[in-house]
């Protein structure tokens, strides 16, 4: 079954990755792609942290379709969803795990409408608003922790494949769904990270 992509941009420079992010699902032919904005907090931090907020928007707009939830700096090159017709039936979510240091990585997140994934997202919403000094991933893996009743399916690394750090631990993969990191425009400007994400943009606009 195919469900719904889904996700939301808060300013004008995400909204220019939002903008790559259809035109890669409209060249795949991926509908429906609900990509939105809502309204910035004025502090990156804070805007991540609206995430779980807007899953559970999400769900009642789309309440009999999975979600698959991406950060709008994705790129989609291949069809995700026959990859995840296992995941929709047998749990409540997915993600990947990192290998290398263990991070649940929400940035591809594939959602079932269960009772158990609702409690996750108000509990993942409630340690935002308690835990608001905290990374937005780090508050998602406590709220994983906490609700035990979870089915969680783990996500293969193609489909959440950080373009520069998963091929030293994965090797040489294709990437279903590929991130493009756009945070490091602001938290590690000038870097070498910045100019890795500045030359994987430039071949995937060649």
């Amino acid at each position: 079954m195919r469900g719904v992509i889904v996700g939301y941009y808060t300013n004008a420079f995400y909204e220019h990755e939002a903008s790559r992010l259809l035109k890669s699902a409209i060249a795949l032919k991926l509908h429906p792609c609900y990509v939105t904005e809502v309204q910035t907090q004025n502090d990156w931090k804070a805007d991540a942290h609206l995430r779980p907020t807007f899953l559970l928007d999400m769900i009642e707009r789309f309440p009999t379709q999975p979600l698959l939830s991406l950060d709008v700096d994705a790129f989609i090159h291949e069809d995700p969803w026959p990859h995840l017709e296992h995941y929709q039936f047998l749990y409540d979510i997915a993600f990947h795990t990192f290998k290398k240091t263990k991070e649940k990585l929400p940035g591809t997140l594939l959602i079932n409408n269960t009772r158990a994934t609702r409690k996750l997202l108000k509990v993942w919403h409630a340690l935002n608003q308690d835990r608001s000094q905290h990374f937005d991933r780090v508050n998602f893996a406590a709220a994983v922790q906490i609700v035990d009743e979870l089915r969680i399916g783990a996500l293969p690394p193609e489909l959440c494949w950080i373009f520069d750090l998963f091929p030293s631990v994965y090797g040489t993969k294709q990437p279903i769904i590929e991130h493009l990191q756009a945070s490091r425009s602001f938290k590690r400007k000038g870097t070498k990270l910045e100019r890795n994400r500045d030359k994987r943009l430039e071949e995937l606009n060649s």
